[in-house]
């Protein structure tokens, strides 16, 4: 299989500092796919049209709609302009480095789906929630939330923990169900579970299904954490690596 040239108007190709890059772009050379495919075999060249200019679709940050889009560079940037006929015209930067953008291109490629999904689709992308039938990739770092309680308050969490009004929290069973479920992944399982929340450390089966995670085979377990535990409990971190927990991504607010 061959991947496609991209197609890029020539003076962007022009602006290129990168001579690789603008070797990939002019088609002198081919992008690093067939490197990639004797080392993956669970890949194909990607569907998805690349380039610049190239009309992709979106959705109106009003309503949700979803809306035609056009991608264009303007200043070595990557802009996005798309109009909803309810909401209007939107235009922002959809991109802050259009070489960046354009190599990254060259890399594009595509899984061979899941032989196994368990969405099905129904209304279509994006209201379809769940790796569906129509999803070309399988879960690399699959996240699990633990719970949606927290131990702190912080203004720019992005899970808005402790707002919600109510909790989540599924039972260690539930959680265990979720990991044998992702064990049945094909053609490929996911080689890495993240625990997260909410803060995961609070869960009252924390360290039991970080075991298991570990025990049922996959390859690194990992947790989403704001550290306040480790920081308040010496031994807190020695528990977590007894627990099979290989890597801690720890959240860090810069501000006061």
């Amino acid at each position: 299989m061959v991947m496609e040239k991209l197609e890029v108007k020539k003076d962007i190709v022009e602006k290129i500092r990168d001579e690789r890059l603008k070797r990939v772009l002019s088609g002198e050379e081919k992008p690093p796919y067939s490197v990639l495919k004797r080392k993956l075999y669970t890949i194909q060249p990607s569907k998805l049209k690349k380039g610049l200019p190239r009309d992709v679709e979106s959705l109106c940050p009003e309503c949700g709609r979803i809306i035609k889009a056009h991608l264009y560079e303007k200043d070595g940037k990557v802009m996005i302009r798309k109009e909803c006929p309810e909401h209007g015209v939107f235009e922002d930067v959809y991109f802050s480095d259009v070489e960046l953008f354009l190599k990254f291109e060259m890399f594009a490629i595509d899984g061979i789906g899941l032989e196994n999904p368990q969405t099905k689709l129904r209304v279509g992308c994006p209201y379809d929630c769940g790796l569906c039938n129509l999803h070309f990739s399988h879960s690399s770092i699959v996240n699990i939330d633990l719970t949606n309680r927290c131990n702190l308050r912080c203004p720019i969490c992005f899970a808005n923990a402790n707002a919600a009004g109510f909790v989540y929290e599924p039972s260690y069973d539930e959680v265990i169900a979720m990991l044998k479920l992702l064990k049945k992944m094909r053609p490929v399982e996911p080689p890495a579970i993240q625990f997260a929340g909410g803060e995961p450390t609070i869960y009252p089966w924390f360290f039991e299904v970080c075991k298991a995670a570990k025990e049922m085979g996959f390859p690194q377990v990992q947790v989403a954490t704001n550290g306040l535990l480790m920081a308040n409990d010496p031994t807190f971190a020695q528990s977590m690596w007894d627990s099979c927990i290989g890597r801690v991504y720890c959240h860090l607010d810069g501000s006061m």
